[in-house]
């Protein structure tokens, strides 16, 4: 199985009712395969960057799951037949971690006082003149 997220915008005439039924209708399509159903964000309404069907507007949703391959098939066939989705995009993700904490390399668990470098002192005029004069000969 692999990890999808799913993007639809939806017209943006849509009453709220129909909007919450188009979500709860992909949602379901998704459980109804059996599959893990992530994170499910809610419609929010966008200004697009270029007119989609001649609309400057759209609600974007975006469902994170769990499936088979041939689900995402038959979730863009579906997809396909609803009249208020403008576009859609189905990506593979990776997998999210459980409460994974980040792991550091033991190289930066080193106490702050070990990073200072220290300065070696100051090398005055003359000792470098002494040390090219016996370079030179």
């Amino acid at each position: 199985m692999k990890y999808y997220e799913l993007a639809y915008l939806a017209a943006p005439e849509i009453s709220d009712e129909n909007l919450t039924a188009l979500k709860e209708k992909v949602v379901a399509f998704v459980q109804k395969k059996g599959e893990i159903l992530g994170e499910v964000r809610p419609p929010i309404k966008r200004i697009l960057g270029y007119p989609i069907k001649k609309r400057k507007n759209a609600f974007l949703a975006t469902i994170y799951f769990s499936a088979p391959a041939d689900l995402a098939n038959d979730l863009k066939k579906m997809l396909d037949k609803e009249k208020e989705i403008l576009r859609y995009l189905i990506i593979i993700k990776r997998e999210p971690a459980e409460a994974a904490a980040p792991s550091i390399p033991e190289k930066f668990k080193k106490a702050p006082a070990e990073f200072k470098k220290t300065r070696e002192p100051k090398v005055e005029l003359e000792e470098i003149e002494k040390k090219l004069e016996e370079i030179l000969g």
